[in-house]
């Protein structure tokens, strides 16, 4: 979904919701059709009213992308990691795409023909790219 799409889909939905978590001192923020919710504690009162909201608006949520983390758990919001003070790519993620780049290095490359070999090449490229731009907005 395109954000600006996104944002005009949901901007009455969005007050709503900012009103909610204005009664229980807790922040929220949505980027497309992430909706999160964050602060020390979320009540389940407020769960049960920010579904209904949710559901007012004939969304959906989606039970197996909602998640609780305490402070000490790695917070994940599209792929990011938002518990330090920057959001950031997580190590695990970064370890991946580093194996992915060594194992092309090392035993992909001589087998793929050009085509492919430059395909990957920028996929790998791309992935650096992000990872750079992620921790220089850090």
């Amino acid at each position: 979904m395109s954000t600006d799409i996104a944002n005009i889909v949901c901007r009455k939905l969005d007050v709503r919701l900012e009103n909610l978590v204005l009664l229980y001192g807790i922040a929220y923020t949505r980027y497309c059709d992430d909706l999160v919710f964050s602060g020390p504690f979320i009540r389940s009162s407020f769960k049960k009213k920010a579904k209904e909201i949710i559901g007012q608006y004939s969304f959906t949520l989606n039970q197996d992308k909602e998640s609780f983390c305490g402070r000490h758990r790695p917070q994940l919001v599209t792929g990011l990691t938002v518990n330090r003070k920057r959001p950031h790519v997580p190590r695990k993620t970064r370890r991946e795409w580093r194996k992915e780049q060594h194992i092309f290095e090392k035993y992909e490359i001589s087998s793929l023909s050009e085509t492919e070999r430059l395909g990957r090449q920028q996929q790998l490229r791309g992935k650096a790219a992000y990872v750079d731009h992620v921790n220089r907005a850090a």
